[in-house]
């Protein structure tokens, strides 16, 4: 039954497992990649390979345990930040029959994982422990970017899994005593999705221009008749990359969506303890 629920997304999963070992196995007929890291299986797709399960692995890790984490901390922050005034409820909701909106719920995180790699990769003290010396700086972005994938995305599924708590424990909030005698409407909206519109925005719009500044330095490597084979692979491989990340962490949202009874009581027990335990059965009961 489970896995029947489940079987798209394995599948998409496994296919994109399998196209990795794919490009590998053409790799090695084809290619001799020199090593660029500093710790390294000697064979570059390899080496890809295995940052790109790392994905899966640590995100998976990083979407359950920090969610326990963040869920909690996002309720007290929202309830001290803006939370004086307002109403707050329960809106008790059964998991849905089918896993729905896996790709929606992992194509931001994907993002953040790309921010988050873009903000560091700069930092020399890790580019020494990272890539071998020596190397064009353009390709310094790209293996250094590319090998922090898997530990920003421990954090940045981490960040969102929060807001996936609050979301499916039903916490909402409404501004209905804020403005009893306000002309401005009554709004009705889920804490999990305040925390998501923010992260949506800050992991959108930062990775467009750092990832538009990536694929224009391609061009250098376009021009390298030494590297030109790396160059076009990248070129035509990272305008795909978030939706491939996205892809590569699909484990996460299972992991997620097996224990979904257990962090919504998780999650309604800290809101009782905060006051929160009026269930609101007419969500648009707001006068």
């Amino acid at each position: 039954m489970e896995f029947k629920r489940y079987r798209k997304w394995i599948l998409l999963y496994l296919s994109v497992i399998i196209l990795l070992i794919m490009i590998i196995i053409i790799e090695m007929i084809l290619f001799d990649f020199p090593a660029f890291y500093m710790i390294t299986t000697n064979d570059l797709m390899l080496d890809f390979l295995i940052i790109f399960i790392l994905i899966s692995i640590f995100s998976t890790l990083g979407g359950m345990f920090l969610g326990y984490l963040f869920g909690p901390l996002y309720l007290w922050f929202h309830k001290k930040l803006i939370g004086r005034k307002m109403l707050y409820g329960i809106r008790i909701k059964p998991n849905s029959e089918k896993l729905k909106g896996v790709f929606i719920k992992l194509f931001f995180p994907s993002l953040m994982v790309m921010n988050f790699s873009f903000l560091l990769h700069n930092n020399p003290l890790l580019i020494d422990i990272i890539v071998i010396p020596n190397l064009s700086d353009q390709l310094t972005r790209i293996f250094v970017i590319t090998w922090l994938f898997p530990w920003a995305s421990i954090f940045a599924l981490g960040l969102f899994s929060g807001a996936y708590f609050l979301n499916d424990s039903g916490i909402i909030y409404s501004n209905k005593n804020k403005v009893r005698e306000d002309p401005r409407p009554i709004e009705l909206r889920s804490v999990g999705n305040w925390y998501i519109q923010f992260l949506k925005g800050y992991a959108g719009i930062a990775v467009l221009l750092n990832l538009y500044e990536l694929i224009s330095g391609f061009i250098y490597l376009l021009g390298d008749p030494s590297i030109l084979i790396a160059g076009i692979i990248f070129f035509i491989f990272w305008p795909f990359m978030p939706f491939f990340i996205a892809s590569l962490m699909i484990p996460a949202v299972i992991a997620l969506d097996l224990t979904f009874e257990k962090r919504k009581i998780y999650m309604l027990k800290y809101a009782e303890k905060k006051g929160i335990i009026e269930m609101i059965n007419d969500p648009l009961d707001l006068n």
